[in-house]
């Protein structure tokens, strides 16, 4: 995911969720991914990503498998110098 701060430097929190739904005899689970702070200067375009663990990644392999769909709920909170605060949420289904 991409994110800039175009008129002056800033720090953006992104934090994700996978929602990854019942398979076979495995429960749906909801999985929280850790937050990514990122400073970024004025004018600058920087990719975050996060980091996903060997059990969520085997739950949304299995889940893709089995033709399911997963749902990745991602909130960007961008803040200036000042305190000014900006949320931005997207939920992104994940294909096989």
């Amino acid at each position: 995911m991409s994110i800039s701060c175009i008129n002056e430097a800033c720090t953006a929190r992104t934090a994700a969720s996978i929602r990854v739904p019942r398979v076979g005899a495995a429960k749906a689970k909801t999985y929280k991914l850790k937050t990514v702070i990122t400073v970024i200067a004025k004018g600058q375009k920087v990719t975050v990503k996060l980091k996903l663990s060997a059990a969520v990644r085997a739950a949304i392999k299995r889940a893709l498998g089995a033709r399911k769909r997963v749902v990745v709920a991602v909130k960007v909170t961008v803040a200036d110098a000042a305190g000014n605060k900006t949320t931005l949420t997207r939920q992104i289904r994940l294909k096989r």
